[in-house]
């Protein structure tokens, strides 16, 4: 998610989506207005909530592809 401070512009939000990566790996930057970003948007929701539920009976962290 990309603060609002970043989200007005489009090349502000690629810059900081850029910087970003070096801290915490493969980064993008999704316009989840658009038909295509909003299905990503609702994929990784999907994700996470089974990701969170796995871990919440197994007591364990489950990696994503992107770790």
């Amino acid at each position: 998610m990309i603060p609002d401070a970043f989200a007005r512009k489009k090349e502000d939000a690629e810059v900081f989506a850029l910087c970003l990566q070096k801290y915490i790996g493969k980064y993008e930057a999704v316009y989840t207005r658009t038909p295509e970003g909003r299905k990503v948007l609702l994929e990784a929701r999907t994700y996470a909530f089974a990701n969170r539920q796995e871990r919440c009976m197994t007591k364990k962290k489950v990696k994503s592809a992107l770790e």
